[in-house]
């Protein structure tokens, strides 16, 4: 089974052209995010960026899943989780 993890732009480590990228899906990222908080998990966001807090299921049940932590406050460990959490939509 295939996961994919999307970052948003965050996750784009550089882009060489228009229509070419090189995302990060796994270790340490470059100094690309601002604001972290060094030592805590994040998760996928909503707006498939890093969130601290996981987005709350509103309509269905969804799962959720720590996907990196941050190191510093502009670089994370992007390091998917096994574990998936159902959160049940209230």
């Amino acid at each position: 089974m295939k996961h994919d993890l999307h970052l948003g732009n965050e996750g784009i480590v550089s882009k060489s052209m228009p229509t070419a990228c090189l995302v990060q899906w796994m270790g340490e990222t470059p100094a690309i995010f601002s604001g972290l908080s060094v030592g805590e998990p994040y998760f996928l966001g909503a707006d498939s960026k890093l969130a601290e807090v996981p987005p709350p299921p509103v309509t269905h049940d969804m799962f959720v899943q720590v996907v990196a932590v941050a190191l510093s406050v502009d670089c994370a460990y992007i390091r998917p989780e096994g574990n998936l959490t159902l959160r049940k939509a209230g």
